[in-house]
């Protein structure tokens, strides 16, 4: 594939160069052009794919905390397998 792209690339630059600098001017503006078209399709067309998607569900969550020590707040304990010690600062 890179390859491929590299010969492309050097086939335009050699057509740029053979054409004049007047041609390849108005050939990139072309190319570029269409590469935006392009690019917004692609883009819309993400969105919409997205968007048609759906939302999906989390994956499930485990906090689980075992032989610490904690310092400070800590909220998101959800299961304590064996010993934890919750230090708090005031």
């Amino acid at each position: 594939m890179s390859v491929a792209c590299g010969v492309v690339l050097v086939a335009v630059g050699g057509l740029m160069v053979w054409k004049g600098l007047d041609a390849a001017d108005k050939i990139g503006s072309v190319i570029g052009a269409l590469s935006g078209v392009i690019g917004l399709g692609l883009a819309a067309y993400g969105v919409v794919s997205t968007r048609r998607a759906g939302p999906t569900a989390p994956p499930p969550v485990s906090n689980t905390v075992e032989d610490s020590t904690i310092g400070g707040s800590n909220v998101q304990i959800g299961h304590v397998g064996r010993d934890a010690r919750i230090e708090r600062s005031e």
